[in-house]
């Protein structure tokens, strides 16, 4: 009986079976990488230099250090998954 699976062998006690899938799974995330990235931006908008406020920051860079839906943009979603699942 033949088989389309190769297997690597890493040690005499661990092997490793690559498949079509897992290649085909590991592309796909190597390639939605970058886009999904796109829509995650942390940290204030784009703004012009203002001057400094407190320390090296502009009222824009203050304002987002208090709002933390700036640094967690996925918040929202996070916590009504959490509510979803108790």
């Amino acid at each position: 009986m033949h088989s389309n699976k190769k297997v690597i062998a890493t040690s005499n006690w661990q092997q490793h079976v690559v498949t079509r899938r897992l290649v085909l799974g590991a592309a796909a995330a190597v390639v939605a990488t970058p886009a999904l990235a796109e829509e995650c931006n942390i940290g204030p908008p784009d703004h012009a230099q203002g001057p400094r406020i407190w320390l090296d920051m502009n009222q824009v860079e203050l304002d987002a250090a208090y709002d933390q839906s700036v640094y967690a943009p996925l918040g929202n979603q996070i916590r009504a998954r959490f509510a979803q699942h108790q």
